[in-house]
């Protein structure tokens, strides 16, 4: 009814964040402001989640706040099991991004499809990286940008996005280029067969144990890098190079630039 523009709901404990958030849109369809009341016995009494629904509730009440609802509701109940009966589940215990990958390769395998073996580096650093407020403001944009990111799989698609962003937002703060800077080591770690790779004052790359260097791989990267290297070969085959910079985020991009003269 558009002319209605107060709605109550009692005991709004019991119910889900999804079912607050539909009933709250039922008033206020027109020109008239609406209020939307959600009693509950006391916050003393509820229940962990049945707090926290109602929290988010109160917290998103901005137009278009939708999606920010139904990412709170995924970490309040789950995502669930998309093949199967299940409706919540414990998406927290592997993360958002790692599901979405196990759920694609199992897509896949139920449809026949070869999937190759993937690994992920593990690659540690110190630099501030991240995409400031300040720069793009729009939580929607940034999270668009963050899950981008997070998805490439080669070098050219990185590049693209920094033009994006350079080209939308202007030139790039320290901490968002360290972020892409992170994930291009990622990448390029993960072309180069490298299972560890630490950036401090100097860089420690341990390789896979089934990537055996040769003598012919050695002489390569010597004359390919620009930085000395000292190689420690063994059981565990390592590279450690001193990193040119003074902070972290330049020792990061002279981290990027070795590798990728190894490549």
């Amino acid at each position: 009814i558009p002319s209605v523009n107060t709605l109550i709901v009692n005991r709004s404990d019991r119910m889900g964040l999804a079912q607050l958030y539909q009933l709250r849109g039922r008033v206020g369809r027109s020109n008239q402001r609406a209020y939307a009341f959600l009693f509950i016995p006391s916050w003393k009494a509820l229940r962990k989640p049945a707090a926290r629904r109602l929290r988010a509730i109160e917290e998103f009440s901005d137009l278009g706040s939708g999606f920010h609802i139904s990412m709170r509701d995924m970490e309040i109940r789950g995502a669930g099991n998309l093949l199967g009966a299940q409706q919540h589940g414990h998406i927290t215990a592997i993360g958002f991004d790692m599901y979405c990958r196990l759920l694609d390769e199992a897509v896949r395998q139920i449809k026949g499809e070869d999937i190759a073996p993937e690994f992920e580096p593990d690659v540690q650093t110190s630099a501030s990286a991240y995409v400031p407020d300040e720069y793009i403001p729009d939580a929607n944009q940034k999270m668009s940008f963050y899950q981008r990111m997070g998805e490439a799989k080669q070098t050219v698609e990185l590049l693209a996005i920094e033009e994006e962003l350079q080209d939308r937002f202007g030139e790039l703060p320290d901490p968002t280029s360290a972020l892409l800077d992170s994930i291009h080591v990622k990448l390029l770690a993960r072309q180069l067969g490298i299972a560890m790779l630490t950036v401090g004052q100097e860089m420690v790359v341990r390789f896979l144990p089934e990537r055996l260097l040769q003598r012919e791989d050695v002489e390569r990267m010597v004359n390919a890098s620009p930085l000395p290297f000292q190689f420690f070969l063994g059981e565990e085959a390592r590279i450690e190079v001193q990193l040119d910079g003074n902070s972290p985020e330049t020792r990061l991009r002279c981290a990027k630039n070795v590798l990728m003269s190894l490549l």
